[in-house]
C-alpha cells in the first residue's frame, strides 16, 4: 500500500494528510477550478521491481578525504580507511553502472546520526559548478541506484558550504527516506543527465541557520523528476524550494516532467531567520534562474499537497511581470488537489497572482482543479492570472477567488466573487 508523510514526519495512509488538516480548521474558501487549453495524449512510463544484486551497507559517518573508495572498480564498498562510507558506496555504484534496481545503498541498523560533510575539495566528489548556486557536490551519483537512508542518518553541514549534498547526473536514481539533507546551498541537484530521478519520503527543515538556499534544483535537459511523500520547511528567503535552473542558457534543452506529489510545506508563525536560527525562514515555492523564453518546462505537476503560512513569498510565478519577455515556456501544467492555507503572496498586482500562468497559449493539457486557496488577511487578491493572445477555454472560478485574463484585443476580464 502506498504511504504518505504526516505533518510530523510520520508515514500515514494515503489521503489522510489533507484530511488531517481539514479536520482542524474552518473552511474559509472554496476550491478554485480553471480548465485550460486542449487535450493531447499523455506520456506514461512503467517501472518494474527488481531484486538488488549488489547491496552496500554504510557503517561510517566519515566524510574526509580518506572516505573515498580505495578501489571503486572492485564492486566492493571499502574506503581508504577500510570502512564502508557513503562516498565509497556511491563511487562503487557509479563504477558498476548496472541497470536500474540492481544496486542498493543503505545504512547499518546501528548507524544513527548525522553525516557532516567536510567543506574541502578533497572531501567532495565534484568540485566543478553543478548549478547556479552550487560550486560542486559532496556526493555525485551518475549510475542507476537506490539510496535509502531509512530516516535514521541525516546529512547536514555544520558550515556554510558552497556545494550541494546530492548531485544526480545519471538515469534511474531513487533517493528514499532522506531526512535533514542540508548544505549551505542546495539539498539536491538534478543534472542535465538526470532522467527518472525520485526523492521519496523524508523531512528536511532548516533549523540551525539560514544558509540553505533550495531543496531541489533541476537543470536544463533533466527529465522525469519526482518528489513525493515529503515534508519541508524553511530555506533562504530570496531563493525557492524548487529551482528551475537553465544554467547553460540553452533554449533547446527543456526540463521534462517535474512532479511534486504529496508534500507538506508548513511554515512556522514567528521564529528567526539568521546565521544562528533558521526556524523562521520561508522561501518561494517555485523559482527560475532565467525568467524568460529561454527556459522551457514540458510538464509540471503539483498535486495532493499542503502549503500553509506562505507569507511575503511567491508560489507559482511562471510569468513574473505579465509580459512575453518575463514569462517562461511551460506546457502540461497540473496543479490539483492541494490545500493552500493562509497564503499572503507578495504585491497586489494581477501578475503577482498566487498562480501566474505563462504568457499566451499553453500547449498540452493544463489543469488547475480542486484546490483550496485561503488567503491571509491583506494578502494577494488574485488566485490565478493568465495573459492570453486568444481565449482558449472557458474559465470557471469559485467564490473567494479572482481570475484575470487578457485577450488579443486588449480586453481584460476579471471575475471577483
Amino acid at each position: 500500500m502506498s504511504s504518505n508523510l504526516g505533518a510530523h514526519g510520520e508515514f500515514v495512509a494515503k489521503g489522510s494528510l489533507r484530511s488531517w488538516w481539514r479536520d482542524r480548521r474552518v473552511r474559509l474558501a472554496a476550491a478554485v477550478v480553471s480548465v485550460l487549453a486542449m487535450l493531447i495524449g499523455s506520456l506514461v512510463w512503467a517501472n518494474s521491481a527488481q531484486a538488488a544484486t549488489h547491496t552496500f551497507v554504510v557503517d561510517s559517518f566519515d566524510t574526509n578525504s580518506n572516505a573515498r573508495s580505495a578501489n571503486p572498480s572492485s564492486g566492493v564498498c571499502k574506503s581508504v580507511s577500510g570502512k564502508c562510507t557513503l562516498r565509497a558506496a556511491v563511487e562503487a555504484s557509479n563504477a558498476l553502472n548496472l541497470p536500474k534496481g540492481q544496486v542498493l545503498i543503505t545504512v547499518a541498523n546501528d548507524l544513527v546520526g548525522n553525516i557532516d560533510p567536510e567543506n574541502s575539495a578533497g572531501s567532495r566528489m565534484n568540485n566543478s559548478r553543478v548549478s547556479t548556486y552550487d560550486a560542486g557536490a559532496h556526493f555525485e551519483v551518475t549510475a542507476p541506484v537506490t539510496i535509502d537512508l531509512k530516516n535514521q542518518v541525516t546529512i547536514q553541514s555544520s558550515v556554510n558550504s558552497i556545494t550541494t549534498i546530492f548531485y544526480v547526473n545519471g538515469p534511474d536514481v531513487e533517493l528514499r527516506n532522506m531526512t535533514q539533507i542540508l548544505s549551505g546551498r542546495t539539498s539536491f541537484v538534478a543534472g542535465s543527465n538526470a532522467h527518472n530521478m525520485t526523492i521519496d519520503g523524508g523531512t528536511t527543515i532548516t533549523d540551525k541557520n539560514y544558509y540553505p538556499e533550495s531543496f531541489l534544483a533541476v537543470r536544463e535537459g533533466a527529465s522525469n523528476i519526482t518528489v513525493k511523500n515529503y515534508r519541508m520547511q524553511g530555506y533562504y528567503p530570496s531563493s525557492s524550494l524548487f529551482y528551475i535552473d537553465n544554467y547553460s542558457n540553452n533554449s533547446n534543452a527543456p526540463i521534462e516532467n517535474l512532479v511534486i506529489d504529496n508534500v507538506d510545506i508548513t511554515y512556522t508563525v514567528g521564529g528567526n531567520c539568521n546565521a544562528w536560527d533558521g526556524s523562521g525562514c520561508r522561501t518561494n515555492i517555485l523559482g527560475f534562474s532565467r525568467h524568460n523564453q529561454t527556459t522551457e518546462l514540458k510538464g509540471f505537476t503539483f498535486k495532493n499537497s499542503l502549503i500553509s503560512n506562505l507569507t511575503t513569498q511567491t508560489a507559482f510565478p511562471f510569468n513574473s511581470r505579465g509580459s512575453y519577455n518575463t514569462s517562461v515556456r511551460v506546457s502540461d501544467i497540473n496543479i490539483s488537489g492541494n490545500d493552500f492555507i493562509n497564503v499572503q503572496g507578495t504585491g497586489s498586482a494581477w501578475y503577482q497572482a498566487f498562480i501566474s500562468l505563462p504568457f499566451g497559449p499553453i500547449p498540452g493539457t493544463n489543469l488547475i482543479n480542486n484546490n483550496n486557496i485561503v488567503r491571509a488577511a491583506g494578502g494577494q487578491p488574485y488566485a490565478v492570472s493568465w495573459v492570453v493572445t486568444r481565449l482558449l477555454a472557458s474559465l470557471q472560478v469559485a467564490e473567494h477567488c479572482r481570475l484575470r485574463t487578457t485577450t488579443s484585443t486588449g480586453t481584460t476580464q476579471t471575475r471577483s466573487i
